[in-house]
């Protein structure tokens, strides 16, 4: 079993094989970690479940949920952004890259403009700020969810965006 699993990851790397156990392990590569294209049910409901996701951020923030906010916001739609920019990043470079673990690469591939505002999603714990955040990382959701469909040529869904992103403004302001 424990062989499998080491045959079972393209990174890894032979040390030491007293047994000859591992002979024909090929050379390693990042091939299992690269951003492959999205299927089209993929990118609807990575986008769905951004905004709807993104909805509950907002009503945990007017609620005073903190907790529940943050981490709706870190836990559920950051990972959504993540998928996001890992599609980017394949779609402007026509193939499948290793955006690395967490998104620690996003800074190598993402345009400097880009990956500034995906740094202003990060917030602290004051509810002015997190709204900013929030507002940040919707601009940039929207602006990467439109260019991935683009690039692959999926149907965006600008209703429940618009819909959503008034909803949040609405929600701010009720906040204040």
């Amino acid at each position: 079993a424990a062989i499998n699993e080491v045959l079972n990851d393209s990174l890894t790397v032979l040390l030491l094989d007293k047994d000859d156990l591992l002979a024909d392990l090929p050379a390693a590569s990042d091939l299992d970690y690269r951003v492959q294209t999205p299927a089209e049910l993929e990118y609807a409901s990575c986008c769905n479940n951004f905004w709807w996701c993104l909805q509950n951020v907002g009503k945990g923030l007017v609620r005073n949920e903190i907790p529940y906010a943050m981490m709706m916001y870190h836990c559920v739609v950051r990972k959504e952004l993540h998928d996001m920019i890992a599609w980017f990043i394949n779609g402007v470079y026509k193939k499948p890259i290793d955006s690395g673990k967490f998104g620690k690469f996003f800074k190598e591939y993402l345009p400097d403009s880009l990956y500034q505002q995906y740094l202003k999603t990060y917030s602290d714990t004051h509810s002015g700020s997190l709204w900013s955040s929030v507002l940040e990382m919707a601009q940039l959701f929207s602006t990467l969810a439109k260019a991935v469909g683009d690039a692959f040529n999926y149907t965006y869904a600008e209703d429940d965006e618009k819909n959503i992103v008034d909803y949040l403004l609405q929600l701010r302001l009720e906040s204040k």
